[in-house]
């Protein structure tokens, strides 16, 4: 699936207008080299994406434990400080899509460093403290998903709750 993701993205990236995250973060400032586009955001689909992004949508639409899934786009160097997640119910993932410099740009969750090498992924508690670091000028994109943990049935719905919860009180879902 990686080359067909890889495949709808590039075709449509000079269309794409990302969102800056300082959007939901006031201690991010703007830079317009880094970005997120996005295609489902807490459990809503993108609707107006799914025509650029058909293969990836039927993915999403398969896979229902994904609640969350964005491109993380980045040119240039980039040095986002030490932070984490607001949830345990989800764990994180990242797809390399692409990266000029797979050997210097890393994502650190506490002492491990997780490349963004061609044709690999890794996933991650979010709630971990983590940074990310990108030393070259090149491009690195990787698709993001927020994927809820697999849990026993009490808890996941717990986790389910939880989240709604949170949904509507952050976003006003």
């Amino acid at each position: 699936h990686r080359q067909t993701i890889s495949h709808e993205f590039f075709k449509i990236r000079p269309l794409l207008t990302p969102t800056q995250p300082s959007v939901f973060d006031d201690s991010i400032e703007y830079d317009k080299n880094y970005g997120y586009y996005f295609l489902k955001y807490a459990n809503n689909m993108i609707t107006e994406n799914e025509k650029y992004f058909p293969k990836l949508y039927k993915i999403l639409k398969d896979t229902p434990s994904i609640k969350t899934a964005f491109f993380s786009i980045l040119q240039g160097p980039k040095h986002i400080p030490t932070h984490r997640g607001p949830s345990k119910g989800y764990l994180r993932y990242h797809l390399t899509i692409h990266n000029d410099n797979p050997s210097e740009n890393y994502l650190q969750v506490k002492e491990r460093k997780c490349y963004w090498k061609p044709k690999s992924s890794f996933l991650f508690d979010d709630t971990f403290y983590h940074k990310l670091i990108k030393k070259d000028n090149g491009l690195r994109v990787s698709l993001i998903c927020d994927v809820e943990r697999n849990l026993s049935t009490p808890l996941k719905f717990l986790n389910q709750l939880t989240q709604r919860s949170l949904q509507n009180s952050i976003f006003g879902f």
